[in-house]
C-alpha cells in the first residue's frame, strides 16, 4: 500500500460528516491518479531508454559488419530508426502499463527482425567475398605456365573444397565474429594452396631450363666439327645461362616472375645453340675448302680466315629479316631474291636455293655486310 493510499484512508476515517468523506475521497482518488500517471510516465521513460539502447547496440553491430556495403548498412540502420520512431509515437498514446509493455515488445521484435535480416545479408556478402577470393586464387593457378594441366586441376579442386568448407562455416555462424573467422580461415587456406603450387611451378620451371640446357649441351657434345676447347667454352656458357635462369626463378615472388624468368632464361640457351651451328659450319667449311683443288693455298687461307671470323663477328639476327647473297667465290657473290626471317628463340629456317656448295654473305636490310661463311646446300642460321 502506498503512502498516498494510507493518507487517503486516514483522511476518510477521520471524516465526521458526509461532506468531509466525499471531499477526502475525491482528494485521495485524485492523488492516486496523479501517482499512477507519475509511474506511467516513468514506465514510458524507461521503455524509451530500453528501445534506444537496443537500437544503438543494433546499429553498432551493423556498422561492425565487414562484407555488407556502406549503402546497405545505412539502409538497415534507417529501418531501425524508423521502427524506434514509430514506437515512440505510439508510446505517447499509451494509457496503461500493459500498453507500454506491448509497445516495448513490438519495438524489440521489429529491431530484432532488422538485425536478423542484416545478419542474413552479411552472410550473403561473406559468401560473395569467399567466391571472389577463390576466383583470384584460381587465376593465379591458371597463370602458372609451368604447372601441368593435372596439377592445375588438382589445385583448383582443392580450392573448391576450401570454398565449400568456408561457406558451410558461414551458414552455421551465429555471430559476426564467426563469419569473419570463416572468411579469414579461407584466405589463409587459399594462400597456402597458391604458395604450394607456386613452389611446384618453380620446380617445373627449373626442370624446363634444365632440360633445355641438357638439349643444348647434347648438341655441343654430338658436334663432330667442334674442338674440345670450343665444346668446353660453349658448355660453360650453357651452365652460366642455366644458373642465371634458375636464380631468377628462385627469386620470383609470383607466377608472372616465374614465367618471365623461364622465357628470358631460354633465350640465351637458344642463342648458344645457334652459335654452335655457326662454329660447327665454319669449321666444316674450312675443312672442305682445304680439300678443294681449284684454289691456291693463298686463296684457301684467305677464305678460311674470312670464314673463321664468322665465329666471333656474327650479329644477332633473331629478330631481323636477312637477305642472302650467292656466288661461286667470296668476291663475286651477288644478292638473290632468297630471304629468311628468324624467330626470337633462334630456331633455324632452311632456305631452298640449290644443291651445290655455295659461298654467300649474310646482310641486313641496309645491305651492310655482317659476316661471311661457307655452307652446304640449304642451311641458314641465326645466333
Amino acid at each position: 500500500m502506498t503512502s498516498t493510499e494510507v493518507t487517503g484512508e486516514t483522511s476518510i476515517d477521520a471524516s465526521t460528516t458526509e461532506a468531509e468523506i466525499t471531499t477526502n475521497y475525491d482528494k485521495a482518488t485524485n492523488d492516486l491518479k496523479a501517482l499512477y500517471n507519475s509511474y506511467l510516465e516513468t514506465d514510458k521513460t524507461n521503455a524509451k531508454k530500453i528501445i534506444d539502447n537496443k537500437a544503438t547496440d543494433s546499429k553498432v553491430l551493423i556498422d561492425s559488419y565487414s562484407y555488407s556495403t556502406d549503402e546497405e548498412k545505412t539502409s538497415l540502420k534507417k529501418s531501425i530508426d524508423d521502427e524506434v520512431l514509430a514506437k515512440k509515437e505510439s508510446r505517447t498514446d499509451a494509457t496503461t502499463g500493459e500498453d507500454i509493455a506491448a509497445l516495448l515488445t513490438a519495438a524489440t521484435k521489429g529491431i530484432d527482425k532488422t538485425v536478423s535480416d542484416s545478419f542474413a545479408l552479411e552472410k550473403e556478402r561473406a559468401d560473395k567475398e569467399i567466391e571472389d577470393k577463390a576466383t583470384a586464387s584460381k587465376e593465379h593457378i591458371n597463370k602458372m605456365t609451368s604447372l601441368t594441366e593435372k596439377q592445375k586441376q588438382d589445385a583448383i579442386a582443392e580450392i573448391n573444397n576450401k570454398v565449400t568448407t568456408a561457406k558451410a562455416s558461414v551458414s552455421s555462424a551465429t555471430t559476426d565474429e564467426e563469419v569473419k573467422a570463416a572468411v579469414s580461415t579461407l584466405v589463409t587456406d587459399l594462400g597456402t594452396v597458391v604458395d604450394a603450387n607456386l613452389t611446384t611451378d618453380k620446380t617445373n620451371a627449373k626442370k624446363e631450363i634444365e632440360d633445355k640446357a641438357a638439349e643444348v649441351t647434347q648438341i655441343i657434345t654430338d658436334s663432330s666439327n667442334l674442338s674440345d676447347e670450343e665444346k668446353k667454352a660453349l658448355k660453360d656458357e650453357v651452365t652460366a645461362a642455366s644458373k642465371t635462369a634458375t636464380d631468377a626463378i628462385n627469386a620470383s615472388s609470383d607466377e608472372d616472375g616465374v614465367d618471365k624468368a623461364v622465357t628470358e632464361g631460354k633465350k640465351p640457351l637458344a642463342q648458344i645453340s645457334g652459335k654452335v651451328a655457326i662454329i660447327d659450319e665454319t669449321n666444316k667449311a674450312i675443312k672442305e675448302i682445304g680439300a678443294l683443288t681449284g684454289l691456291t693455298e693463298a686463296d684457301k687461307k684467305a677464305l678460311e680466315a674470312e670464314i673463321d671470323s664468322a665465329k666471333t663477328s656474327g650479329t644477332d639476327l633473331t629478330t631481323q629479316d636477312v637477305a642472302l647473297s650467292f656466288g661461286t667465290s667470296a668476291s663475286d657473290a651477288t644478292t638473290t631474291n632468297v630471304s629468311a626471317k628468324y624467330d626470337k628463340n633462334g630456331t633455324d629456317y632452311p632456305v631452298e636455293f640449290s644443291n651445290k656448295k655455295t659461298y654467300f654473305r649474310i646482310e641486313n636490310n641496309s645491305s651492310a655486310e655482317l659476316s661471311l661463311t661457307y655452307i652446304k646446300l640449304t642451311y641458314a642460321y641465326s645466333i
